[in-house]
């Protein structure tokens, strides 16, 4: 009978947990703290460009397209020169225990902006990254952390760029997702002229960003490393959205050759581990090897075609609207 009231009374417990999500493992707001290099958020390693970096913001909320509350963390850092803010980085993470299908960024899908790319994009992972001119928006919009991030700018007294020529990218898993945004003035520290339009980064500087945020989103980064600043040329393939890293047929490939190779090599080993005869286990397996990738590509894109679930496509708030604009 104790047992059974013990029990009881540890299931309703549960069940009157509320289902809310807990924020992520990150640091607290200090703007006197400097920051360079990698940081770490949640198990993420998010690489910051050169410079000395600010945490000025950090919130907990929840987009209208994510019902659990508490879903998103968010993360705002500022970089400042002679009283100037020159980049802002605004870091969104899926928080413990919320959903982290957020599928691909609307803006992955846009053809206006100078730059949207599309690396993979499925049901349950997707990678993808824009580049965009953020200005003034309502603070209704704009993400909470970065809120913040005004409140202590002006506070400092610091200034603030009118417009972020900003790069952009996200990439999830079946457990987590992460957003990165960096924004940079491009009329400071180029030698331009302060307030015309700011240059854009060149593609080349994406894709090397694209490639440490992939792997800092897996804590793959060396501790030390940290992200230049882009150049001020225009990115050489402005408004492709073409899924050029291995999406589409060619991950489906890439995919059946991998699949195929670790199939095989199980069942030639589990036959001779069998039969004792390398030749009778080849046979075997000869069969299986020559019409599985046939059989498993077909699946695939008849699932893409026709039986596929449809990929989400969350929309995060962030540092104003994404333009398309000129830069």
């Amino acid at each position: 009978m104790r047992f059974r009231s013990i029990l009881l009374g540890a299931l309703c417990a549960l069940t009157l947990q509320p289902t809310f999500a807990m924020a992520a493992d990150a640091p607290s707001p200090d703007p006197s703290a400097v920051l360079s290099g990698v940081l770490t958020v949640d198990g993420k390693q998010i690489p910051l460009p050169d410079g000395e970096w600010r945490l000025t913001g950090r919130a907990v909320f929840s987009p209208p397209t994510l019902d659990k509350p508490g879903a998103v963390t968010s993360l705002s850092l500022v970089r400042v020169r002679d009283q100037s803010v020159d980049g802002a980085a605004l870091i969104q993470v899926a928080s413990p225990g919320a959903d982290p299908l957020w599928g691909k960024a609307p803006a992955c899908e846009r053809t206006d902006l100078p730059l949207a790319r599309v690396r993979y994009a499925s049901d349950h992972d997707g990678s993808c990254a824009w580049v965009s001119l953020v200005g003034a928006a309502d603070r209704d919009t704009l993400d909470p952390a970065w809120v913040q991030t005004l409140g202590e700018v002006e506070r400092q007294g610091w200034r603030l760029p009118e417009r972020w020529a900003t790069a952009s990218f996200r990439v999830t898993d079946p457990r987590d997702a992460l957003q990165v945004r960096y924004a940079f003035d491009g009329g400071v520290g180029n030698g331009e002229v302060p307030g015309i339009a700011p240059s854009a980064p060149d593609s080349g500087w994406v894709d090397a960003a694209w490639d440490q945020v992939e792997r800092g989103f897996r804590n793959r980064l060396d501790g030390a490393s940290a992200l230049p600043n882009w150049t001020a040329t225009p990115p050489t393939d402005a408004g492709s959205t073409e899924n050029a890293e291995g999406g589409g047929l060619g991950r489906t490939i890439w995919k059946t050759i991998t699949f195929r190779g670790i199939v095989t090599t199980l069942d030639f080993s589990t036959n001779y581990a069998v039969i004792g005869d390398v030749a009778a286990a080849a046979g075997l397996s000869a069969f299986a090897f020559v019409i599985g990738p046939f059989v498993y590509i077909g699946h695939e894109l008849a699932w893409e075609r026709f039986g596929g679930p449809v990929v989400r496509s969350v929309e995060l708030p962030g540092l104003g609207a994404d333009g398309a604009g000129t830069l």
